[in-house]
């Protein structure tokens, strides 16, 4: 349970300082008792997660993680503060271990949900934040908009004056994002239209802190299995698959190399047939990040395709770029067999092997990571050949390149 004793233990150290727990040079703030306290806290959070979490189905593939905190010294800093508990699910670091079902005690009252992600403004490491930015649309994607499972949980939310939908978690009534939403499939397909993610968005369940100064208990364990009966589903679906750790794995190449002050954009081979000890992957991220392409090779490509996206059609000069199709490691002549015209992001996701062409009949393939996008549209299109084009790109080129898309 909790009670309003352990709010009033927030409340009693919410203006302490660093090293409030005490450190070498330092005299602590806080008592042992009040030490054995939090603990206590601390242990029942992590008690209750891991009870309720053997109880529910599909269990198994979730696994408690709390914060980190040590009975003598507190939490990161030696100073009190929130205590939480996370369900996660397992091999989830691709994701860095987003979604998750959570619980947070604090000064605030009580807090639980499912948070989507946790907004960059949490993070002081660039780093971070720039890998989230790429792995919180893959999360997005997965999330529900229609079907049994979202439509129960907006008929709970909706339903009772408990449960929040804000922008973030640890928000309080009249704080900016605050009942952002109405309902879970609102937060839902807001994120999924977000030009950049930046993290964010919580279902939750809030205890204010008065409710237990007027006398309210919180049997925890129940609190957090209605917790994860709601949001468990959910959580599941959107665990990361083999292809989302590739493309993670990938985009984060590519911002890596973005960096780089050295990067140059390598040219084409001439080759009837494709020799592996040739091909350099990691040339498609150089040439993502850079995306300059060489003036000539672009030039030829315009007049061969006559100015036109190969794909798309688009007649747009500036939006228009030479792409290699098979990224080489030795520089040679430009070959323009090795070559498409194409839209600046047609060019990026067939580098990064998201769409690519048959060589058989020359028709686009999309690959199963952009299902629900625009770009869906144009699986099966046949690629546009000008007159003096008629033979098209090399069929070795493309066969190596299709290749990498079917084995993704």
């Amino acid at each position: 349970m909790i009670s309003s004793a352990d709010i009033r233990l927030f409340e009693k150290y919410r203006d302490a300082g660093p090293w409030a727990f005490g450190s070498k040079t330092k005299p602590a703030v806080v008592g042992n008792e009040d030490k054995q306290h939090y603990w206590r806290i601390y242990r029942e959070l992590i008690d209750a997660c891991e009870e309720a979490l053997s109880e529910i189905a599909g269990g198994e593939r979730l696994y408690v993680e709390p914060q980190r905190y040590s009975e003598d010294r507190g939490s990161r800093g030696h100073r009190p503060k929130d205590l939480w508990c996370a369900v996660r699910n397992r091999q989830s670091e691709d994701f860095n271990k987003m979604p998750q079902i959570y619980v947070i005690a604090s000064k605030r009252g009580l807090e639980l949900g499912f948070a989507v992600s946790i907004s960059e403004a949490e993070y002081s490491d660039a780093k971070i934040k720039q890998q989230n930015r790429i792995i919180i649309p893959q999360i997005h994607r997965k999330l529900p908009i229609s079907g049994t499972v979202i439509e129960r949980l907006d008929a709970v939310v909706g339903n009772s004056p408990e449960w929040h939908v804000n922008a973030s978690t640890r928000l309080l009534q009249d704080d900016d994002g605050f009942d952002a939403f109405q309902l879970p499939s609102d937060l839902f397909k807001s994120l999924k239209k977000e030009p950049l993610s930046r993290g964010g968005g919580a279902i939750c369940r809030i205890f204010p802190a008065s409710v237990f100064h007027e006398g309210k208990e919180v049997d925890l364990k129940l609190a957090f299995k209605e917790a994860l009966e709601h949001f468990a589903e959910i959580q599941l679906s959107c665990a990361p698959s083999a292809p989302d750790r590739k493309f993670v794995i990938e985009q984060t190449k590519v911002a890596e190399f973005s960096e780089d002050e050295e990067l140059w954009a390598d040219q084409g081979d001439d080759a009837d047939q494709i020799n592996s000890d040739d091909v350099d992957t990691d040339q498609k991220f150089r040439e993502v990040a850079v995306r300059q392409g060489q003036a000539k090779f672009r030039s030829n490509l315009i007049g061969l395709f006559d100015g036109k996206c190969a794909i798309t059609g688009c007649a747009v000069a500036v939006a228009l770029q030479a792409a290699h199709i098979v990224p080489y490691r030795k520089k040679s002549k430009l070959d323009l067999g090795n070559g498409l015209l194409l839209r600046a992001d047609i060019h990026t996701l067939f580098d990064m092997f998201l769409l690519s062409v048959s060589p058989d009949d020359l028709t686009v393939h999309v690959s199963p990571q952009l299902e629900g996008t625009e770009y869906v549209a144009l699986h099966g299109k046949k690629i546009s050949l000008s007159h003096a084009n008629r033979k098209g790109p090399s069929r070795a080129a493309l066969r190596w390149h299709f290749e990498q898309l079917v084995s993704a």
